[in-house]
């Protein structure tokens, strides 16, 4: 699946983060190129969440893991994204 969005030059690393539902984040730490976090989140899609991502030149490498609370069930997604071009990032 490829999405297109615009992000702002101060933006903050957590927005890089895929989100579904209702998340929020526990922890989140920079060191260097890498930001680190720890996530949880409630609804039809309650889970526990971490993950990394590593930037790079103009692009960054994510992954995360997921350990759903309502089952024994956990999941792996990896991730990836790179500057295409200028854009006009919407302010809040």
């Amino acid at each position: 699946q490829t999405n297109r969005f615009c992000i702002g030059k101060n933006r903050k690393d957590e927005e890089l983060v895929p989100k579904q539902g209702d998340c929020r984040m526990l922890e989140s730490k920079r060191v260097g190129n890498k930001f680190t976090y720890k996530m949880d989140c409630s609804g039809k899609f309650s889970a526990l969440v971490d993950g990394a991502i590593t930037f790079g030149d103009n692009a960054y490498d994510g992954r995360m893991h997921m350990a759903m609370k309502n089952t024994n069930d956990t999941m792996d997604m990896t991730f990836t994204g790179k500057r295409i071009g200028d854009c006009t990032a919407a302010t809040k």
